[in-house]
């Protein structure tokens, strides 16, 4: 809410009238429900004055207002609600009343409402930027772009220097994919309250998006220099961290998420991840242990520990893992891919090659599974019928050696021995280190050396 809503300390809500209030004129107890610091008198106060039946319409107004934004504060919004709501009906031109009535309908998730009650309190003060400001949240959070843009700028012709309206436009350019502009919205922000969190994370966000992980840091850093409690700076820089390889800075970033709230199981399953990057597989899968023992439903958990149990040659309870994530997710790519992976690591071709089949039915851009499927084909003692999906991997990526590399063991299977070394050539061409491509010409005669048997190309888990 307001900055006066948000200001009101957390009470116990059960708060009785008794001998504080014994012998208090209703005067006095308007001063403390109105004036006074948010006590435990404050609220029975406010009831006193109510109930004293004295006051005037505006007075009672008044009061109601105060007493919707002490019960808000407690956390009783239905109370709140019907306390402005009578504010408002004992004085229908409470500015206020209908602001902070609409924020209480905005946190409970009634939209439109709210933008409602702030339409209202507009066209009764268009010169107050709060209405405006508040509204163009709730456009904002309804998805209606431009009348959210709208409504910021009114804000900025009111006051220029409103930051945190420049931040919420910037946001909202940054949803619109519009990056430059989120950026001069986040700068000018940052210009006004150098030290406003969300927009050095807005600004964050739009650099990582853009690609740009070594400008978005610093932001990120800059937002949690103003909020050491910003969980969603730490986890996003934890994030860019680990996509640059810096495992260890991104384990410290998820480790103090946990530190602050650690009933989170993303934060648990961002660690992991770090930690697999690390080569901890034992410390990524006590991670995704946790973050499955807080939410047995996560798909994502049982698939990544799959993955850490298959790098870590536990292959049977990877399978599991995978076969959780399915269970849980039918359409999860990743989960059939990688179980295809594991399946055939343990020899059951067949059902890797329908997992690869599943893999591909979801996703039939992804020439990964193609190839994979087409290596299994070939270890099944079927390459021809892995042919065919190495020629569609390579038709979708032709500068792929690993792709070739499949392609030259198929044909060498097939005893079509001048197609198996052109292929091994080209792979050698395109990655001079692939040692498979090498043995492969090596076995065909055609460089001198020790031939080595047919090695599995390398498979990337996704």
């Amino acid at each position: 809410m307001r900055r006066r809503l948000a200001a009101v300390p957390a009470l116990a809500c059960a708060i009785a009238l008794g001998a504080a209030s014994a012998g208090r004129g209703a005067s006095d107890a308007v001063s403390l429900c109105l004036e006074g610091e948010d006590t435990k008198e404050a609220l029975p106060a406010c009831s006193e004055a109510i109930d004293s039946g004295t006051l005037d319409a505006e007075r009672l107004s008044t009061v109601f207002n105060r007493r919707g934004v002490l019960r808000f504060a407690r956390g009783l919004p239905e109370k709140a609600l019907s306390d402005l709501t009578a504010a408002i009906e004992a004085d229908a031109n409470n500015h206020r009343a209908l602001l902070d009535r609409g924020l209480v309908h905005q946190q409970q998730g009634r939209v439109l409402f709210a933008i409602r009650d702030f339409s209202r309190a507009i066209a009764m003060r268009p010169d107050d930027a709060a209405g405006f400001f508040y509204r163009a949240n709730a456009y904002a959070a309804k998805k209606r772009f431009t009348r959210a843009i709208s409504d910021f700028a009114a804000v900025l012709k009111l006051n220029p220097d409103h930051a945190l309206a420049l931040a919420g436009r910037g946001g909202v350019f940054m949803q619109l994919g519009q990056g430059d502009k989120a950026l001069a919205d986040f700068d000018a922000a940052i210009k006004v309250a150098p030290r406003l969190a969300i927009a050095h994370f807005g600004r964050g966000s739009v650099l990582a998006g853009q690609g740009r992980i070594k400008q978005a840091i610093p932001s990120f850093s800059a937002a949690i220099s103003a909020d050491p409690k910003y969980l969603a700076a730490y986890t996003r820089r934890g994030a860019l961290y680990r996509l640059i390889g810096q495992s260890d800075l991104a384990i410290a970033d998820f480790t103090q998420v946990l530190e602050l709230n650690p009933a989170l199981p993303g934060a648990f399953v961002n660690r992991g991840l770090a930690y697999h990057l690390r080569g901890d597989m034992r410390q990524a899968i006590e991670d995704f242990s946790a973050a499955i023992a807080r939410a047995p439903d996560m798909a994502v958990a049982y698939h990544n520990r799959g993955v850490s149990l298959s790098a870590s040659g536990q292959l049977k309870k990877a399978i599991a893992d995978f076969s959780s994530a399915i269970r849980i997710r039918p359409d999860y790519v990743s989960a059939y891919y990688n179980r295809g992976i594991a399946r055939r690591r343990i020899g059951n071709f067949e059902q890797a090659v329908a997992d690869y089949g599943k893999a591909i039915e979801l996703k039939p851009g992804n020439p990964d599974a193609y190839n994979n499927r087409a290596w299994t084909y070939l270890k099944w003692g079927k390459p021809a019928k892995g042919l065919a999906d190495a020629n569609k991997a390579i038709a979708m990526n032709p500068g792929h050696a690993g792709y070739l590399d499949t392609r030259g063991h198929i044909f060498e299977a097939l005893e079509e021995n001048k197609k198996a070394v052109a292929d091994f050539r080209k792979a050698l061409e395109l990655a001079p280190e692939m040692k498979s491509s090498r043995d492969g010409l090596v076995r065909l005669g055609v460089e001198p050396g020790t031939p080595s048997p047919a090695q599995a190309p390398a498979e990337k888990s996704e």
